[in-house]
């Protein structure tokens, strides 16, 4: 397999899980800093689905241009 072709794969595996299963991340960050005294929040953040969407998209591209490309230097 190509490394274009399994990065597309890859890219397709990711965005399917952004959007299936809503991935999420932690953001922290300070909302109160007095002298040494600093107040955070950490908060859970939702991965937007129009980044899964951008990465299917990709991964598409990518598996496409590995598939003709493979054709093409094969010669078939």
């Amino acid at each position: 397999m190509r490394v274009t072709t399994l990065g597309g794969a890859l890219l397709i595996i990711f965005g399917v899980a952004v959007l299936a299963l809503g991935l999420r991340y932690r953001d922290t960050r300070t909302v109160v800093e007095v002298g040494e005294f600093k107040a955070k929040v950490t908060e859970q953040k939702r991965v937007p689905n129009w980044v899964g969407a951008a990465a299917v998209v990709g991964g598409i591209i990518l598996v496409a241009a590995g598939t003709l490309g493979h054709r093409r230097s094969s010669g078939g």
